[in-house]
């Protein structure tokens, strides 16, 4: 890994695309990024999740729309729904 990068995963799907998630540390709002490029296409950032400390230290998720430079949604979490099943993991 090359200094001051960010830590990336990347999972290619089953059509050639590829995901990348990326970690930034940054001390004010430290988050995790996801970026989606298809075959031959750009990167597009697609979504987030970030530590907000203007909204009292919340954790707050991000969505994009590929034709709009400003998120077309931006909320803090809130887990409202059960936490069992397929893909739920706990560390």
């Amino acid at each position: 890994m090359k200094r001051n990068t960010p830590p990336h995963m990347k999972l290619t799907l089953p059509d050639g695309s590829r995901l990348t998630a990326v970690a930034f540390s940054q001390e004010d709002y430290p988050g995790i990024s996801l970026y989606l490029q298809k075959q031959g296409g750009p990167v597009e950032l697609i979504c987030f999740a970030e530590y907000n400390p203007e909204r009292d230290g919340q954790v707050c998720i991000g969505a994009y729309r590929s034709d709009e430079a400003d998120t077309a949604y931006y909320q803090p979490y809130r887990a409202e729904s059960s936490r069992e099943g397929p893909g739920w993991t706990q560390d």
